[in-house]
Parts: C-alpha cells; structure tokens; sequence
C-alpha cells in the first residue's frame, strides 16, 4: 500500500474520532440528516510548473451528515482538462485529476433553510499528467482531420492535501428535501493548487425536516 493511502486513512479515522466526540456536545437541529450530492463544476489548477495551469470540467459526488451545526462530509471528485481543438487532432492521455476528501466543517447560519458551511479536512487526489513523447498519427488527407494526434507516456501521481470549502445550501421552494447548493473548494498539495466552482443539488434522504 502507497504511503500516501496509509497516512489518508490514519488521518479519516483520526477524523471520525473528533466528530464523532461533538456529537455528543450537539442539541437536534432541523437540519439534521444525512444528504446526497451531485456536483458540476469547473476547476483550475495553479503550480510552478510551465504550460500546467489548466482549465478543467467534472463532477464531485458527495455524502453529507449533519448534526446541529457540525457537518461531515465524504466526497469523490473527477475532473478532466479540456482544449477545443478547431481543426482535429488533440494530446493523449488528457491530463486530469480525481480523488476523495474527507471533511469537517461548522454551518455558521442559524437558519432552518439555508445553510454556510466551512469545511476542512484531509485529501488524496491522484494526477494523470502526459509525460515524454511517444509518436504521432498523420493527419486525415481527407479534411475530416487536419492534424494528426500525439501521445505521451502516461505519468501517475498520488498526493496528499489539504482540501478547503465554503458551501451555500438553500432549500429550493421550502422543499423539505431538495436544496440548491453553491460550493467553492481549493485543494492544496505539494503539487498543485485546484481551485474549483461547482453548482448542485442536495437530496436530504433522512426522516427530519424543515419546520
């Protein structure tokens, strides 16, 4: 087992541990329950690397338990870097990121319908990045490719991070179950900064409700 895994799993149970222990401090809260998610977002990447900083799309799909005004969340996330390439041909394999986060985080508004919530935690995230030049294909001498492809090595890496959210949850209609859901999130790792913009919606599959 990587290391990286290793310490990511002492690090969830270390996690679990303290929330765990604040529930215990916590009065019931209407907004108690366990929520669903499923994220779309753009993200960008920031690193010192030359030609790495990349727009990206992809999704995060979330579990969510809340009790009073402490929140804990697990999240896998996806995103793919994109180019729009006009006249054919592109670079394989596209570079991407994915991974899990593990959260904690205080909802700072008293609201019964609308949540703020700031979360922190521990992440892996896993980087497919194109490495040496391999070859090329020729373009199409037909005009439906312009220009050929070009593939790379695939290169792999796994990192450690610190993960970094705000989160607006709002209930759409005085909906006792379905919310929309604005989210900001950064992952800071030794290799990158992902800075991402995501809009949802949450689904409260738990039996308590707004009043």
């Amino acid at each position: 087992m990587p290391k990286q895994v290793f310490v990511f799993l002492l690090l969830t149970i270390f996690s679990l541990k303290i929330f765990s222990q604040n529930n215990n401090l916590t009065l019931q809260s209407n907004k108690d329950g366990h929520y669903g998610g499923l994220y779309f977002g753009i993200a960008n990447s920031f690193t010192t690397q030359a030609n790495d900083g990349n727009a990206a799309v992809g999704f995060n799909l979330l579990y969510k338990y809340q009790v009073s005004r402490n929140v804990f969340s697990i999240k896998a996330f996806q995103y793919n870097m994109f180019r729009l390439y006009l006249f054919g041909g592109g670079d394989f394999p596209s570079t991407s990121f994915s991974g899990i986060d593990i959260l904690y985080g205080k909802d700072l508004l008293k609201s019964n319908k609308q949540s703020l919530i700031f979360s922190s935690g521990v992440s892996i995230s896993r980087f497919i990045n194109r490495g040496n030049f391999l070859y090329s294909t020729p373009s199409n001498s037909s005009g439906t490719l312009t220009y050929g492809n070009n593939y790379y090595e695939r290169l792999v890496d796994l990192k450690l991070g610190l993960p970094i959210e705000i989160t607006y949850r709002y209930n759409i209609l005085h909906s006792k179950r379905l919310m929309y859901v604005f989210n900001f999130a950064t992952n800071i790792n030794s290799r990158k900064v992902i800075s991402s913009f995501n809009f949802s919606f949450e689904y409260k599959f738990s039996r308590h409700s707004y009043r």
